[in-house]
């Protein structure tokens, strides 16, 4: 196993820096999920259910890294009190 020179071990670190990512992307999309926002991406883009369901996937996977980006340069507080 590798480890840092403190004696953090890398393998663990990684992960449950993964579990902690798939959780946060899952929930996200399992909100989108049960607020039934498929039926109406069918509807108002003319999309079949893969299309649209695929398509909250993305727009979540797209948020995640957004959201990281702006909490790494601004700060998860700052964030959190002006999307609030």
């Amino acid at each position: 196993m590798m480890k840092f020179e403190n004696g953090i071990n890398i393998g663990q670190l990684l992960l449950c820096s993964m579990v902690a990512a798939l959780g946060g992307l899952l929930l996200g999309f399992d909100i989108a999920i049960i607020t039934g926002a498929g039926p109406f991406l069918t509807e108002s883009f003319g999309l079949n259910g893969i299309w649209a369901y695929s398509s909250l996937l993305f727009g979540c996977i797209l948020g995640a890294a957004v959201a990281g980006r702006m909490t790494d340069a601004w700060g998860r507080k700052r964030i959190l009190i002006t999307f609030q």
